[in-house]
C-alpha cells in the first residue's frame, strides 16, 4: 500500500525516538527507538517495536506482532485473531477479549501471562525452569495455538472471566 494510501485509511506510521501513542487508527507502525509506546483502538494491524521501552496496548483488533527488546508489553482487551510478542527479558501481560487463532509470547527471562476466552487451545508452554501453571482447556489436536516461552520467568496461562465476573486483566506476575 502507498503511503498515501495507508494515512487516507487511518494507517499511523510513527519512527521516532521518544514517546509515541496512536488512538482509533485503522492500523499502524510505531517503533520509538527506545522510548514508551501506547496504541488503543487500533482497528488494523498493528506493528510496534520499542527497543527497551515499555509498551501499552488496549483494544487491538487486527493482527500484532511487537518486540519491546527489553521493556514490558502490558496488552488488554485484545481482539487479534494472530499476536507474537517478543520482549526479550521484559514481562508480557497479555489478555484477549476473543480467542485469537495464534499467539505467540517470548519473554527470554520475564515473566509471561496469558489470558484467553474459550478453548480448547494446542498449548506449548515452556518456562525453561520457572514457574509454570496452564489453567485452561487444552488438546494437542485443537485449532487455535498459543506457543509461550518465558526462559526461566513464571509462566501463567489462564482462563479469561467470563460474561458477569470482574475484569479481565490478569494479576501481576509473581515471582519465584
Amino acid at each position: 500500500m502507498h503511503e498515501d494510501d495507508r494515512a487516507a485509511r487511518g494507517f499511523a506510521e510513527a519512527i521516532e525516538v521518544g514517546p509515541v501513542a496512536v488512538s482509533g487508527v485503522a492500523g499502524a507502525n510505531l517503533d520509538t527507538g527506545g522510548g514508551p509506546a501506547r496504541a488503543t483502538l487500533v482497528g488494523g494491524p498493528l506493528t510496534i517495536s520499542t527497543e527497551g521501552g515499555p509498551a501499552a496496548l488496549r483494544g487491538v483488533a487486527g493482527p500484532l506482532r511487537a518486540d519491546t527488546g527489553g521493556g514490558t508489553l502490558i496488552a488488554q482487551d485484545l481482539a487479534a485473531a494472530t499476536a507474537t510478542i517478543t520482549t526479550s527479558g521484559g514481562d508480557a501481560m497479555v489478555t484477549f477479549v476473543a480467542a485469537p487463532d495464534s499467539v505467540s509470547v517470548s519473554t527470554g527471562g520475564g515473566a509471561a501471562v496469558l489470558v484467553v476466552p474459550g478453548g480448547p487451545y494446542a498449548v506449548a508452554a515452556d518456562s525453561d525452569g520457572g514457574l509454570q501453571s496452564v489453567a485452561i482447556a487444552t488438546n494437542p489436536d485443537a485449532r487455535p495455538t498459543l506457543a509461550v516461552t518465558s526462559g526461566g520467568g513464571p509462566l501463567r496461562i489462564e482462563p479469561a472471566a467470563r460474561p458477569g465476573n470482574q475484569g479481565s486483566q490478569p494479576a501481576p506476575p509473581s515471582g519465584p
